[in-house]
């Protein structure tokens, strides 16, 4: 007797059987997305600057891009997890270990701590801020400022005001007493950088703690 050869499946087998071969391959893909997603999620930062109440020429805790030399440079933000939208709570910020610092012309000048404002007051809100003190003899001109984020992960995000990269909402240092520069107007300060995440808004609560070594706020 002649061996039974292998008979073709009935056509509507075969097409269930490439259906199922289909939806297996996009579950597949559709996880390997959302890992992806998961993994390249970050932070999404607010962020602005206000005079701080020690060396003050003029009004304080409110916002400000034109300091004069000796005073201070309050750094105010707000860090989200851009995978939620929420804010970071004390509790993520010490378990991903997040560091926030504030920028001038490329430099971290300051690192900001996540506090409450105003200070002593019955009614706060917790944000980041810290004061950065303007040496007397700062060179004077527009300069680049941002907000940076980094976590013990290595995951960053940094904020730079709209219009950084022709030279708009650049800190103006002058000299005490000084006339304010037109916005954009070339100074001493370094041209801005490339591009970077940038969100729009800005924290609007006063109140900032004092930069080190002394009093103030923002």
């Amino acid at each position: 007797m002649e061996p039974l050869l292998d008979q073709p499946r009935p056509p509507a087998a075969r097409r269930a059987r490439v259906r199922l071969g289909l939806a297996a391959a996009l579950a597949l893909a559709c996880g390997a997305l959302t890992g992806a997603f998961a993994q390249a999620s970050g932070y999404f930062i607010q962020a602005d600057t206000v005079r701080g109440a020690v060396g003050a020429q003029g009004a304080v805790c409110v916002i400000n891009s034109v300091f004069m030399q000796g005073e201070q440079v309050v750094f105010r933000a707000y860090v989200y997890d851009a995978a939620t939208g929420e804010q970071l709570t004390q509790e993520e910020i010490d378990a991903r270990g997040v560091k926030v610092y504030g920028v001038i012309d490329g430099e971290r000048v300051v690192e900001l701590e996540y506090v409450p404002h105003p200070p002593e007051s019955e009614q706060t809100e917790f944000f980041w801020a810290r004061g950065y003190q303007l040496p007397a003899d700062h060179p004077t001109g527009n300069f680049t400022w941002s907000v940076e984020v980094e976590d013990a992960a290595g995951t960053t995000a940094a904020y730079q005001p709209p219009g950084h990269t022709v030279g708009l909402g650049a800190l103006t240092i002058l000299p005490p007493g000084g006339a304010p520069t037109a916005p954009g107007a070339p100074g001493e300060g370094a041209p801005p950088p490339g591009g970077s995440q940038e969100a729009p808004g800005a924290p609007e609560t006063p109140g900032a703690p004092a930069a080190p070594g002394g009093g103030g706020g923002g």
